[in-house]
């Protein structure tokens, strides 16, 4: 997938509970999607990006991958649609490390996929 552009949601302008924090990442006071079921204690910082899959590419993978290697989760905000014949996904990734979220936040203007290595299918970004 290639990682187009990070999005400000509407929901991020409840200032009791977002705060823009750098660029595009907010901190959500209330412990986020995971606060909501228990898994997050604290505040956890969000980033919506807006990606365009590659051919033969599915919403799962690469982002499994993103979410177990930077320890994140995704929120309801996931979709799916066509623009200009284009497969487009929005998804926001929401999680407690700051530096992790800022990791991710910069994948804006890169490749992420999955590729073969042996016996293993690792992550790429570039």
């Amino acid at each position: 997938m290639k990682i187009i552009k990070a999005l400000k949601l509407d929901k991020y302008s409840d200032c009791e509970r977002y705060t823009q924090h750098e660029g595009f990442i907010y901190k959500d006071a209330t412990g986020g999607a995971g606060g909501k079921i228990g898994i997050t204690s604290g505040p956890v910082y969000c980033v919506t990006l807006y990606a365009e899959l590659e051919d033969g590419e599915d919403t799962q993978y690469p982002l499994e991958d993103i979410l177990d290697k930077y320890f994140v989760n995704c929120t309801e905000v996931m979709e799916e649609k066509e623009e200009a014949g284009k497969r487009i996904y929005i998804f926001e990734i929401e999680g407690e490390n700051e530096e992790n979220i800022k990791i991710i936040a910069g994948f804006v203007g890169k490749r992420v996929y999955n590729y073969n290595d042996g016996d293993y299918i690792k992550l790429g970004i570039e």
